[in-house]
């Protein structure tokens, strides 16, 4: 008589239908979420440009230099570079369906004077090409103007924060 030991182990054919079904249940998964991938990806005009105000602080304080921040007008990008040098760290996309609407433009402002009541009042001047952020975290306070199609949105720069106020009209 001939006896079988029961394996405690899984045959290669148990471990390759595993598998299988695990390829077919994973490129279900990625294909439905595919429209969220690219929902994540395509960031909103305003959200763009905070991040790449956020990011020139960051990179002005992490190289020890001044660096700039521009838009570039042919590519519809903002463009974060160094100062002196003029050399690209990075750019900062917006969607292609944005792309030939999207405008920005930067206003400097500087304290004039004092007045009587002792409130500040401002001098606009023409407007920027870039601004300037330096190592020691103060930047060129600015109004950004920032027109995507038919929408105009005002931020306020302080000179001293990346945050960006928005200025509610």
């Amino acid at each position: 008589m001939i006896s079988y030991k029961k394996s405690r182990a899984f045959t290669l054919i148990e471990i390759l239908i595993c598998i299988s079904l695990l390829a077919i249940i994973l490129s279900l998964s990625v294909v439905s979420l595919e429209p969220m991938i690219a929902a994540l990806k395509e960031r909103s005009p305003e959200t763009t440009l905070k991040a790449s105000v956020k990011r020139a602080f960051e990179e002005a304080s992490y190289l020890g230099k001044e660096v700039a921040l521009s838009f570039d007008y042919e590519k519809k990008s903002i463009v974060l570079r160094e100062y002196e040098s003029a050399k690209t760290i990075c750019e900062f996309e917006f969607s292609e369906k944005l792309k030939a609407e999207i405008e920005i433009i930067f206003i400097p402002i500087y304290p004039n004077s004092i007045s009587k009541n002792s409130k500040v009042v401002f001098n606009m001047a023409k407007n920027l090409n870039a601004l300037r952020f330096s190592p020691d975290g103060s930047m060129t306070p600015a109004q950004i103007i920032l027109t995507d199609g038919f929408i105009e949105s005002v931020f306020l720069c302080d000179g001293f924060s990346p945050i960006l106020l928005k200025n509610e009209k």
